[in-house]
């Protein structure tokens, strides 16, 4: 096949689901929630979190969502700067930084 190089102006649907998940909050404290839309099918999208040295501390996928958000627990983790990667079922990516400072 051939390689495609630009800017391709026919998004997928997939790859315009992946963009729109949104974090909130951040920083985090003890938990954060992924943002899902509607035409979400959350076992087709995978995320993980990892540490700045690129250990992977949490994933999984968005089964489960309730109300269009997906809660997070990482209340165990420690305060810092994390990044969370989010991919669709068409291998599209969305990066996001997020801050856990948890109060314990």
């Amino acid at each position: 096949g051939s390689i495609p190089v630009g800017v391709n102006e026919e998004e997928s649907e997939a790859a315009a689901i992946t963009k729109s998940i949104n974090l909130y909050p951040n920083p985090a404290n003890n938990k954060f929630y992924f943002e899902l839309p509607e035409t979400i099918v959350g076992e087709n999208y995978r995320w993980k979190m990892s540490d700045q040295r690129g250990v992977v501390v949490r994933e999984g996928n968005f089964t489960g969502a309730v109300a269009n958000s997906f809660e997070v627990d990482i209340s165990t983790l420690a305060n810092a700067m994390y990044i969370v990667v989010i991919e669709g079922p068409d291998k599209s990516v969305a990066y996001h930084k997020l801050m856990v400072i948890n109060h314990h």
